[in-house]
């Protein structure tokens, strides 16, 4: 029926039929003159033609279509999953490409979700270590090859794929360090038991500070686990909250999520931030800027990072990258009221 249609737009028009398909194909519309384009829509609207997308794919091997990875327990409520989703739907604008949101569970490699879901590449905001248990034999798999696959943030040398990436040692020794420049001496800690390269590579930027500046702190009973979230956040913060010598520290929190939910604690168990209690996240995701006070944070590019991730799957697919990339992008000291 397609093919009938088409056909009777060329016989309508009396153009080729690779003039017509070129006209009515969005990527090659730009080579045909104007006229001819016109008077093929007119053509198509009376007939109501609607070029057949999946016939395209098979005929060119491509979909047009890349995967973006969510954990749909988690990552749905997830400021940082936002902020590069946000930037990923930003360079996509203005493309003829789509993009398809695709759950991390049931499924065990990534090359099979790109060939269940019919995908021309994939982005990943973080490792999905727990979750990919095989990701390890993958990367290997595609060392000297390009694979569409990028991932965001969780850095390791030896992950051989394309990697978007801030130094998250550095931001959070940075931040850590330019608390007790301001005078503070009292640190409580709210961080995450996952392995992930960034969390681990924050707190041990965190505790090499404190080491350093030679100060004191308990890693038995002054560390609490937020789980990345704003209520992990509150329970691990009024945890701390119990304490007698709480006042004039800071609780310092490896994601902003958690942050959010440890100024909540604060303020409904009757202290003041940051004039009794100071309060730093991680991240800088936009919801940082209006919390009450608003949040001291480190901010990562998460947004721009989303952006050159469609920009790299492009390239990849294009052949203009024959192998993984890795890309560092810098982070910022957001100074706000909450310390």
């Amino acid at each position: 029926m397609k093919r009938s249609k088409l056909y009777q737009i060329v016989k309508s028009t009396g153009y080729s039929v690779a003039t017509v398909s070129r006209a009515l194909n969005e990527e090659t519309a730009g080579v045909v003159r104007e006229a001819t384009r016109k008077k093929r829509y007119t053509a198509a609207e009376k007939i109501d033609y609607i070029p057949n997308r999946m016939a395209k794919s098979l005929r060119r091997q491509r979909t047009d279509t890349f995967g973006f990875l969510i954990n749909f327990e988690t990552d749905t409520i997830s400021g940082y999953v936002h902020e590069i989703l946000n930037g990923v739907i930003d360079g996509l604008k203005g493309s003829s490409l789509d993009l398809k949101i695709v759950s991390s569970a049931r499924h065990h490699t990534l090359q099979g979700i790109i060939k269940i879901h019919g995908l021309d590449g994939l982005i990943l905001p973080y490792g999905y270590g727990h979750e990919f248990p095989d990701l390890a034999r993958e990367r290997e798999q595609y060392k000297n090859k390009a694979w569409p696959v990028v991932m965001i943030n969780d850095y390791h040398r030896k992950f051989y794929m394309s990697q978007l990436y801030s130094d998250n040692y550095s931001a959070s020794r940075h931040l850590a360090e330019y608390l007790i420049d301001k005078g503070y001496r009292r640190f409580f800690f709210i961080g995450c038991g996952s392995d992930s390269p960034d969390s681990s590579a924050r707190k041990k930027g965190f505790l090499d500070a404190m080491k350093e500046r030679k100060l004191r702190f308990d890693v038995e009973n002054d560390i609490a686990n937020g789980y990345f979230t704003e209520q992990g956040g509150y329970e691990a913060a009024n945890r701390f909250l119990s304490r007698k010598s709480l006042k004039h520290s800071v609780i310092f929190c490896l994601n902003d999520s958690m942050a959010l939910g440890a100024i909540r604690a604060i303020g409904q168990a009757g202290f003041k931030c940051p004039d009794e209690i100071a309060v730093t996240g991680f991240d800088g995701i936009a919801a940082g800027e209006f919390s009450n006070p608003p949040l001291t944070t480190v901010k990562l590019d998460l947004h721009e990072m989303g952006r050159s991730a469609v920009i790299m799957l492009k390239d990849i697919l294009a052949g203009r990258q024959k192998r993984f990339v890795k890309k560092k992008f810098p982070f910022k000291l957001i100074e706000r009221q909450s310390a």
